[in-house]
């Protein structure tokens, strides 16, 4: 079928897919500073419309509910997260954990908003398979960008299995620090963290 003349006709030199393009992008901010901040279950698509400054039959157009914006916001999120955290893991390796550490620990901690996305939000309604989802995409990025993982297959279960167990020290000892449950500064928890890990693959590889 043929579509409508203009259809993709540029307005005032920005074509309709990139005006689609850039309200979806409005659409997955404005979704990550209210789920960050209130929780899915509190917002509504009136109010994340109001924060993109957009009418509401545009969220339509690239969503078809909260939880699909939900899972976009979530998606982009560790898609970020994971780019930023690739050359930090080659720069150090498990020779030397702390660079790695050292970015994923400030930057989680530095806005509250990601926090809670990936470490609360994630296990409640349709994003509760997420949580699962984010473990294993440390697990992957971190074994799998270290070029000196051990080539023996069972050693490197042995790293994986370790890396399991420090992904959920790592998640419980930040919430809890932000949470005010532990007085630690962002130093002190990537000093221990680092050391717990440096700790943990010693053992590990010995």
């Amino acid at each position: 079928m043929a579509e409508p003349a203009g259809l993709h006709r540029p307005r005032m030199g920005v074509s309709a897919v990139e005006r689609q393009r850039i309200r979806k992008h409005a659409l997955v901010s404005a979704g990550f500073d209210l789920f960050g901040t209130r929780g899915i279950a509190a917002v509504t698509i009136e109010e994340v419309c109001r924060n993109a400054k957009l009418n509401k039959r545009y969220f339509y157009e690239s969503f078809e509910s909260i939880d699909a914006l939900a899972t976009a916001v979530v998606n982009k999120t560790l898609r970020d997260l994971g780019t930023g955290l690739i050359p930090h893991v080659l720069a150090g390796g498990m020779a030397n954990p702390r660079p790695a550490v050292d970015y994923f620990v400030r930057t989680v901690m530095s806005d509250p908003r990601l926090a809670r996305l990936l470490f609360v939000e994630v296990d409640t309604g349709g994003l509760a398979h997420q949580r699962k989802r984010f473990i294993d995409l440390a697990v992957d990025l971190w074994t799998g960008a270290d070029p000196k993982m051990p080539n023996d297959p069972r050693q490197r279960e042995v790293v994986r299995m370790g890396a399991y167990g420090y992904g959920g020290a790592c998640r419980e000892i930040i919430i809890a620090t932000l949470n005010g449950k532990l007085n630690f500064t962002v130093d002190e928890v990537v000093d221990h963290l680092t050391k717990l890990l440096e700790k943990l693959v010693a053992q590990q590889i010995s």
